[in-house]
């Protein structure tokens, strides 16, 4: 027996939104297997089931493994091809099952849950509100209900990370000064900076300053503040017509060997070659 088959129904009035199908399926006596599996030619397409009420057997893909009990309150989330095979061991089962459609989704499987092992929402859980909006929609009609649908699927998502439903492990807050020393590169990287001296202004050591700012930026400050000046060389390369020792001067690179050297270490050619093939 083959559950509910949305893909014909799958439309979008955005290519950034989240759009989802859903439906309850009841069965009120015990089933022996259900397959669940159907052909998409889109990988943006998953189906996520949520058992309600009642209790499953997922079976096993070999003979030589057990099959895994499913208990109520599990929510399991799989793209729409991959086939499950279970068994209804109650006589009262209730499943939501929902087809969501979006960009964002083949990333959530990936980073938040990239086994197909079913996750028991705790007891208060705030993702059960999540679903239970998510199935009074049923099918998203409109542009406005697809922002709908989109917000409570990210906060589905949001909530089972940070219930343990995720493997994803979320990264340290950076300390805010690495964000000023950051955001004064950003902002003037034509300026002269000196380690020391933003140290000192930071209230750091500079051996900290550099250790960390790595750490959080995956680049050390000097090679961050040259890829920024670069990068912005790049812009006045294609924009204006000023000389390469103006350009070099402007983005705070005042030996003209050093900013080409610079540049065609990240850009891979020369400035003067960059601004003709533009």
């Amino acid at each position: 027996m083959n559950l509910l088959n949305f893909l014909g129904d799958i439309s979008t009035y955005s290519n950034f939104s989240l759009i989802g199908l859903a439906d309850v399926v009841h069965l009120t006596c015990p089933v022996f297997e259900l397959v669940t599996s159907q052909s998409a030619s889109d990988d943006r397409i998953y189906r996520m089931i949520y058992i309600k009420k009642g209790n499953i057997l997922s079976q096993a893909d070999r003979p030589d493994q057990k099959a895994t009990p499913i208990p109520s309150g599990s929510l399991l989330f799989q793209h729409c091809t991959e086939e499950l095979r279970f068994r209804v061991t109650d006589t009262d089962l209730e499943a939501w099952i929902f087809y969501l459609y979006g960009n964002a989704l083949p990333y959530y499987k990936e980073a938040i849950l990239p086994a197909n092992a079913p996750f028991v929402l705790p007891a208060n859980s705030k993702a059960t509100e999540s679903l239970h909006r998510l199935i009074q929609l049923k099918h998203s009609q409109s542009l406005a209900e697809e922002v709908f649908v989109n917000g409570h699927v990210t906060a589905l998502f949001s909530h089972w990370t940070s219930e343990g439903g995720g493997s994803l492990e979320l990264p340290p807050a950076t300390p805010t000064y690495l964000l000023a020393v950051k955001d004064e590169f950003d902002q003037n990287y034509g300026a002269d900076f000196s380690l020391d001296e933003l140290a000192a202004r930071h209230k750091v050591n500079k051996y900290r300053l550099c250790r960390e700012f790595s750490k959080y930026f995956e680049l050390s400050p000097i090679k961050y503040l040259n890829r920024v000046r670069i990068q912005n060389a790049c812009l006045l390369l294609i924009s204006t017509d000023m000389h390469v020792g103006e350009i070099a001067a402007t983005v705070g690179i005042e030996n003209v060997n050093h900013f080409i050297r610079l540049f065609k270490a990240q850009m891979e050619t020369t400035p003067l070659e960059y601004r003709q093939n533009l």
